[in-house]
């Protein structure tokens, strides 16, 4: 009688032992799920900076220290064509044609200063991606 009781409480320990591990077998299904859930919108989100694209960080950096070293460039040059426009605007001594000329100049002026709103929001742009500090955007400036 004793041996019958003490298998069956032995039993009923498996059972309680086997329901346990199977509970904890469920709730670890269900954070692995999310885990990957999460892995998954985060490798949507992040599909460009992933290093398998076929490009690397040096690859990417590179073309973006081209992208903001043509971006300066531009922006030299505009501001340039703009101050000879003006200077040209300050010295022009035709009267009978000035006010034609100076709407040209004007409307001239206007476009190359939006271009340089422009080229300066790309700069801004590019120096979200950077520190002040970095190599690419403290690059010479000429």
């Amino acid at each position: 009688m004793f041996i019958e009781s003490n298998k069956g409480s032995k039993a009923s320990d498996t059972d309680a032992a086997k329901r346990f591990i199977e509970e904890q077998i469920g709730i670890y299904e269900k954070k692995l799920q999310e885990a990957e859930g999460r892995l998954k919108e985060f490798r949507l989100r992040y599909l460009g900076m992933n290093p398998g694209d076929g490009r690397d960080f040096f690859v990417r950096m590179n073309e973006a220290s081209n992208q903001l070293n043509q971006a300066r460039l531009e922006l030299r040059e505009a501001e340039r064509a703009r101050d000879a426009l003006r200077q040209g605007l300050s010295t022009a001594g035709d009267p009978a044609g000035a006010a034609p000329a100076a709407a040209a100049n004007a409307a001239a002026v206007a476009e190359i200063d939006a271009r340089i709103e422009s080229m300066r929001r790309n700069l801004d742009a590019l120096l979200q991606r950077y520190t002040p500090s970095h190599p690419d955007v403290t690059g010479p400036s000429a």
